[in-house]
């Protein structure tokens, strides 16, 4: 003979819901307010499920215009960073539409970075940006990339490329390019600007040097489309009569990717980020504050110092440190 709790299982089988119904009608008074409660928790939860299989069908309808999606990009970023996006966004689409993310925990840090970057843009180009989110979040994908720890002890490597090495790499180069392309090492050694910003900044000083340079300075921040990118940025560049020579006498006309081949036709390997790396570390190793070196190369650090207290006399710096360090520097080069 089946008994209430024997009905109760089966009907348990059927759903959670139907079961707690089930109860409901059966309870007196005493169990009232528990199953009311347990009622309300299933409820919540179908609800959810609910609405995230609507979700699901979301991500099935979306369809990109991929020609809208470039536009859309190039609105907000570079030629090159449109490219670098628009590719990962093609090549891994496939992972909002699945709403799977396995795939991107594969890849290495550097890699699933830049792939996340393409998925969010293209998350919000469609609409569907809070489901990308909520991927990010249950596949437990982070954003920063937990290398940055051991490149701090790379100072303390031997082995590591050190400044030695990088002035010699500036010198060998110079020696077997000719001046307009060693030229634009030297611009780069000189304001420590990134190879992009190079190019731009030399392309102003050559066509528009009464609006770019006042007083010995290069206003980037007058051109903010241009040097105030999103995550990368720089404001102000030291330049004296000398380094705006150096930059009115190099050739441009061809992109850094020309430049690379170059090198490469010289048996020359292209490290033009060293030019970066000599500025700020000639500069520090010379008595420069590294708030000041970060200023200079476009980085706010976020500390309350920095922010609210730090407020040194710039123009004394200028003029009886830095500029002395530089010249030192455009000689050693």
């Amino acid at each position: 003979m089946r008994t209430e709790k024997n009905e109760d299982k089966d009907i348990a089988r059927a759903g959670g819901l139907a079961w707690l119904r089930y109860r409901l009608d059966m309870a007196d008074g005493n169990d009232l307010n528990i199953i009311h409660k347990e009622f309300d928790k299933q409820t919540l939860l179908a609800n959810q499920l609910h609405t995230e299989n609507k979700e699901s069908e979301r991500f099935q309808e979306k369809e990109v215009i991929w020609d809208n999606y470039k536009k859309y990009l190039l609105s907000k970023v570079s030629k090159t960073t449109t490219s670098n996006l628009f590719r990962y966004a093609k090549q891994y689409y496939y992972v909002l539409q699945s709403r799977n993310a396995s795939d991107l925990q594969l890849l290495t840090q550097e890699k699933r970075i830049h792939v996340m970057k393409a998925l969010s843009s293209l998350s919000k180009f469609i609409g569907i940006h809070s489901e990308w989110k909520r991927l990010i979040e249950n596949f437990d994908l982070k954003w920063t990339n937990s290398n940055h720890t051991n490149n701090t002890f790379l100072i303390f490597n031997t082995d590591a490329t050190d400044m030695n090495k990088m002035i010699h790499w500036l010198k060998d180069s110079a020696g077997q390019l000719p001046d307009k392309y060693t030229n634009i090492l030297l611009f780069a050694t000189l304001t420590g600007l990134r190879p992009c910003e190079c190019w731009y900044s030399i392309r102003l000083i050559q066509n528009d040097k009464d609006h770019y340079v006042s007083k010995g300075k290069l206003l980037h921040y007058q051109y903010p489309d241009i040097f105030l990118r999103r995550t990368k940025k720089v404001f102000i560049s030291l330049a004296s009569e000398q380094i705006i020579v150096i930059a009115e006498q190099a050739d441009i006309k061809k992109p850094y990717p020309q430049l690379c081949k170059i090198f490469r036709s010289k048996n020359l390997s292209m490290n033009m980020y060293y030019c970066r790396k000599i500025f700020a570390t000639y500069l520090r190793d010379n008595g420069i504050e590294s708030e000041i070196i970060d200023l200079l190369q476009g980085r706010i650090p976020k500390s309350m110092f920095l922010r609210h207290y730090y407020r040194p006399d710039i123009n004394e710096i200028v003029t009886k440190k830095i500029r002395p360090v530089l010249d030192e520097l455009r000689r050693n080069c």
